[in-house]
Order: C-alpha cells, then sequence, then structure tokens
C-alpha cells in the first residue's frame, strides 16, 4: 500500500463561491475519499468526492482562491519571528536595501563594492557579521521586487531554536560587564587593555580567595574577548558614557539634517498637534478640540496622509494615519510607502505597530533632536499655513494664543462637529495642492504629477497595511470556533476542524490582530505556519473600524456607569443576604428533620390508638351477650394501647 500523501485539486482553506454564497473547504475524509466545504456565514456544510471537486476546478465552473493573500501571509509571518528569526531577517533586508537603493542597471561591480562597506560598517558593531555572496544577494532582491517591494518577504524561519553553548563561565562574563561598567564607561580616556587588566587581576583575587587552581580556576578571557564584549555594547550609551550628552545630540543627529528631498516618498514628515478650533460632539454633549496628525511628502509638498478624531496620541492614531499614506487615494490621487520618515520624540511614535510596519516595507525611521522644531521643519511650517488657510477663521476657533483671541469666547461659539470639521478641512487640502508654493515655483499637484513620471510611487490596500502592523498573543480557540481577545469575538469556519483533528486539549495558536482596526483577526495555523486564517467578527456592526483604545474607553464608561447606578452594591448585599439564609438552613436542616419525624410518629400512634378503640368497641357488645354463659378468667390482661409502645426513630 502507497504510503505518499494523497494530493488534493484543492488547498484546506481555499474559499469558493456557489451560487452566490461562499464556502471554504475545511477538511479531507480520508475514508470516503470526500472534502468537507463549510459555509462562511451560518452552520450549513456539505460533502463533495474528490473526482468531483477535480471537474470543478478542471472545468472552471467553481473558482478556488485564498482567503488571506500572500502579503498579507508574508506580513503576519514576519510578526511572529523570534529574536534569533529576526536579527537574521533584519541583516538580509539591510543588505537587499543597499542593492536596491543603486536601481535595476547598476552594474554588478558597483553592488559588490556597496555591499562591501555595508558589510565593513557592520562589522565594527558586529564582529561575527558574514560577508553574503552577491548573487545571494540578487536572490533576495528578486524575491522582494515579486512581491511589491515588501521587506516581509525575506522573513524565514530558523530550524535552529536553541542558543550555542556558553564557553565562557558565567561568573567570568559578569566580571568581564562588571570591568567594562567601572573602567570603560567613564569619562576618563581608557581602552580595552585597561579593561583587560582590571578583569585578570578581579579574577586573580578570585582564585587567590577560593584557593582555585587547575581546572577548577576560573580561566582568564583573552583581549580579543575583551575587545568583542566592548564593541557588542551599544554604541550610543557608550559614546554618552564617554563624551556625554551634548556630544550624542550633535553626531547622531540625524533627524536635524533636513536633506533634499529626490523622489516622491524619499522623505516623509510626520507630526501630531491640537487643531485651535473647538468641536461638537452631540452625542455626549461636549466640546473638545480633537487633534490632527499629518503626513507630509518633502519632495512635493503633498499632505500624502492624515488622521483627525477624537483618538489620543498613541500606536492606533499614527497606523490610521499611516494605512491612510500608503494607499493611493481615491479624490486626490497622492499616497506612497516612503522610503524615509522623521517624526518627533512623543510616544506614539515609538510602538511596536510601527515598527513592525517599517521592517516589513523596508521603511527607515529615524527621531528628530528634541527641542530642534528645525529638524521637521517642513511640517512644522504646513501647520502654520493650514491655521492661517482654515482653522483660524472657523466659528470657535482658539486663535494662536491669548491674545490673538481677546475676549472671543470659542466654546460658546462652537458649530461644527468633527464630521463638518473632516469636510472643511478636505476643501483646505484642495486649495493648498492647488496654490502656488513659493520653495517649489509651482503647485505640490504639479510638482507631484512631474516627479511621478520620473518615478512612480508603490501602494498598498487599507488591509495590507494593518496586517503589517500587526501584534500576536496566544489563546485557545473556543467551542465552536470561536477566538476572544479582550472581550471581542471573531470566527471561521476553519477553527472547529483545527480544534477537533489538530490541536491538543489545551494547546494555544497565535493570533494576529491590529489595535488600530479591529475589524479582522487572523489566525496561524500551529502545523502550517505559511496558511493564514482570515476570521470574520461576531459583532460587525460594533467591530468595524474600531480600534483598541476606542473599546477600551467604551468598557471603562460602562463599568463607571454600573458604579454610579448602585447596583453592584445592591446585587453584592442581596448575595451576602442569600448566602446568609443558605447557611441558617444547613445548620437548622438537623433539627427541622428531627421535628419531621416527631410529627409522624405521633400522627401513627393517634391512628392505631383509634384503630384499637375501635376493635375494643366491637368486640365489647360480643363480650356481653356471652356474659351469662361464660364466667371472667380470673388472670384475663388488658388489651394493649399504641401509647404503651416505644417508637424507634
Amino acid at each position: 500500500m502507497s504510503t505518499e500523501p494523497q494530493i488534493l485539486p484543492v488547498k484546506l482553506g481555499s474559499y469558493c463561491t456557489i451560487y452566490g454564497q461562499e464556502w471554504v473547504a475545511t477538511g479531507h475524509d480520508k475514508i470516503n475519499d470526500e472534502i468537507r466545504f463549510s459555509a462562511l456565514i451560518g452552520n450549513k456544510h456539505f460533502k463533495k468526492s474528490i473526482s468531483d471537486v477535480s471537474d470543478w476546478v478542471n472545468s472552471g465552473k467553481v473558482e478556488f482562491r485564498d482567503r488571506v493573500s500572500c502579503l498579507h501571509k508574508l506580513a503576519l509571518v514576519s510578526a511572529s519571528l523570534n529574536d534569533i528569526e529576526r536579527t537574521a531577517w533584519l541583516r538580509r533586508s539591510d543588505y537587499t536595501k543597499a542593492v536596491r537603493s543603486l536601481g535595476n542597471g547598476a552594474p554588478k561591480a558597483l553592488a559588490i563594492k556597496t555591499v562591501k562597506a555595508l558589510f565593513e560598517k557592520r562589522k565594527a558593531t558586529l564582529p561575527s557579521e558574514v560577508e553574503p555572496n552577491i548573487s545571494t544577494i540578487y536572490k533576495w532582491k528578486r524575491r522582494v521586487d515579486d512581491n511589491h517591494g515588501l521587506y516581509a518577504a525575506l522573513a524565514f524561519r530558523e530550524h535552529r531554536h536553541l542558543p550555542r553553548a556558553m564557553r565562557i563561565h558565567p561568573e567570568v562574563e559578569e566580571v568581564i560587564k562588571e570591568g567594562i561598567k567601572e573602567v570603560y564607561l567613564e569619562d576618563v580616556k581608557t581602552s580595552y587593555l585597561n579593561v583587560y587588566d582590571w578583569v585578570t587581576n578581579e579574577l586573580g583575587q578570585i582564585n587567590a580567595d577560593r584557593n582555585l587552581r587547575g581546572e577548577d580556576a576560573l580561566h582568564m578571557p583573552s583581549k580579543t574577548t575583551i575587545r568583542n564584549r566592548i564593541v557588542a555594547h551599544n554604541k550610543i550609551d557608550r559614546d554618552e558614557a564617554r563624551e556625554g550628552v551634548r556630544y550624542i545630540r550633535k553626531h547622531y543627529n540625524y533627524g536635524g539634517k533636513t536633506e533634499y528631498a529626490e523622489h516622491i516618498g524619499s522623505r516623509i514628515e510626520a507630526d501630531t498637534t491640537y487643531i485651535d478650533c473647538f468641536v461638537y460632539d452631540p452625542i455626549l454633549d461636549i466640546t473638545y478640540k480633537p487633534e490632527l496628525l499629518v503626513m507630509l511628502e518633502c519632495a512635493t509638498r503633498c499632505v500624502v496622509g492624515y488622521e483627525l478624531s477624537y483618538i489620543p496620541k498613541g500606536s492606533e492614531k499614527v497606523m490610521l494615519a499611516v494605512a491612510d499614506m500608503v494607499r493611493r487615494d481615491e479624490r486626490t490621487g497622492f499616497g506612497c510607502i516612503p522610503d524615509y520618515i522623521v517624526v518627533d520624540n512623543g510616544k506614539e511614535f515609538d510602538n511596536k505597530s510601527l515598527k513592525l510596519f517599517c521592517e516589513n516595507t523596508g521603511v527607515v525611521m529615524d527621531f528628530a533632536t528634541p527641542y530642534t522644531p528645525n529638524g521637521k521643519a517642513m511640517i512644522e511650517r504646513f501647520f502654520g499655513t493650514l491655521n492661517s488657510l482654515l482653522i483660524h477663521k472657523l466659528s470657535g476657533t482658539t486663535k494662536g494664543s491669548v491674545i490673538e483671541r481677546g475676549y472671543y469666547e470659542s466654546e460658546e461659539h462652537t458649530t461644527y462637529t468633527l464630521e463638518e470639521l473632516r469636510e472643511k478641512l478636505d476643501v483646505a487640502l484642495d486649495i493648498y495642492h492647488l496654490k502656488n508654493h513659493t520653495s517649489l515655483n509651482c503647485s505640490p499637484k504639479t510638482k507631484w504629477d512631474l516627479l511621478e513620471e520620473q518615478r512612480a510611487p508603490d501602494f498598498l490596500d487599507y488591509e495590507t497595511a494593518m496586517a503589517l502592523g500587526s501584534h500576536t498573543v496566544q489563546r485557545t480557540i473556543q467551542t465552536g470556533g470561536r477566538i476572544e481577545i479582550d472581550n471581542l469575538f471573531w470566527y471561521s469556519p476553519e477553527l472547529p476542524q483545527i480544534l477537533d483533528a489538530v490541536l491538543e486539549k489545551g494547546e494555544k495558536v497565535t493570533i494576529a490582530y491590529n489595535p488600530s482596526d479591529l475589524t479582522y483577526a487572523w489566525v496561524i495555523h500551529p502545523r502550517d505556519p505559511e496558511r493564514i486564517i482570515r476570521c470574520e467578527p461576531v459583532n460587525r456592526a460594533y467591530q468595524s473600524g474600531l480600534t483598541l483604545t476606542l473599546h477600551n474607553a467604551i468598557l471603562e464608561q460602562y463599568r463607571n456607569l454600573e458604579i454610579e447606578s448602585g447596583n453592584p452594591e445592591k446585587a453584592r448585599a442581596m448575595r451576602v443576604g442569600a448566602l446568609k439564609e443558605l447557611l441558617d438552613d444547613a445548620r437548622n436542616s438537623i433539627h427541622k428533620k428531627k421535628k419531621g419525624r416527631a410529627r409522624i410518629v405521633d400522627a401513627v400512634r393517634k391512628e392505631l390508638d383509634q384503630q384499637m378503640d375501635n376493635a375494643q368497641n366491637e368486640t365489647g357488645a360480643v363480650e356481653k351477650t356471652s356474659a351469662h354463659n361464660k364466667s371472667p378468667k380470673q388472670d384475663e390482661k388488658p388489651t394493649p394501647r399504641a401509647t404503651d409502645f416505644t417508637f424507634i426513630n
């Protein structure tokens, strides 16, 4: 009998449309040689023989497709890498970026020279760096080009998961770390040789104090080991300890060097600010100032993405603006996957979602120097233009300062809602893009059209952008094929099959989700990491476009309302009262049982006495008729009564 696995005509997890309804291939019945299909919505399912399914595929009557695209798979696989796999992935990405920056027609000799320079630069901080072959880098480049420029295509899984065995005693390692901290990370000019002398002296004293000799003694590290440990140390921390903070700000001030942007996406500046205008929320009946996050393309001065809402500064707001930036706007045509983004030091830009997005797309993110607005001067100037063009002319504006506002009561003149403010902002951006820009000598729209002819930018769809910044968690699949994160639920017809046939009891699966948009969640198959299952929201009306921050705020509001209502205290008092009654019943149950038995015994006694009295009356009449014929016996005993007996309970 052949042990080769059977090749199915369709891939499990593939979707198809039959008579307007979507079905998914969820299982393979090896005994009956059939494929099981489950409805995407509802509990219906049916089985079809493999021969019939093959006829469907060959004839083209039914088209099968993957629910999750290849780009989504690459993004989600890269989000689940461990530290070793991520380090190798970033290494491949660095060399591939260097070669791709030369263009498609660059000579091979120039590519080799570029790779050599990058290798020397990396080797200065990573002594274990190995120079890759140029042919290997070209393979990596073709893989990235075939996947729309996404560096997530270079995210491979490693087979080695255990770290290499340590060849130096852990106590020696601690002495080396202490030596680097005490000797090298000081403002006094020292070298690795001074650290070596300090370490050998300390180890010699330890061996002498413990009387350790021969194989038992702590071995002295070599000078190369000391030098490698120093090189592996964070260079910024090393220079900060030796040179000071001012040297760090000046030497590593990449964000402050406003370089000339040559093509679309070569430099993007991003920043967040409060709108100088109050808006009215008719649902909550409050007025507030919304926050605006803008992505400005420096080569054309075009706004390629923005996010205006009640969402405070955070990862959700940043990722919504990024998703708006990387997709092509249907109304204006602006948008791009950038090469370089400059942001300020706000905590909203230091988040996991944005880091994953940059690693997957090859975007370089840089932080501007603190307290130096000229590090991103273009976005700061755009905010001033927007204020003079629109914001300071709206009803309810707060102007630029108290002096400019004077006695104008901004909150009392609040007129616009958030949606109306977005419409006004879109009109103002259209005017800005068509207006002549003094530094360009033309309008931003004209500059965009000219540069787009020279080098067209790349774009992504919204869902792929969300998947590129996904977070991963470990969860169990619930009965019925549901997954849950923070009281939100998703489902897929494939999950029950995985729960029953693949997972062991209590085993968890990896779930990917984006806190900026909780519409969908993705499950990575526990046995096939390349297979990604997209899960639909259970409550689509609530979860569509929902952010994690808003969801937590809604839950917190419900909790506060419940506390204010006093219902928890009432319920707690009722539970305590019911518990006391149950405890009293438990204590008195023995006495109640005894009293019940006593009542039954008394009733039985009375019934027996009544029956005996009736029987005595009936026999009394007979005795009187025969009294003349018989004489009473002297030793005759009286008839016993029920009260004379003792009943045992």
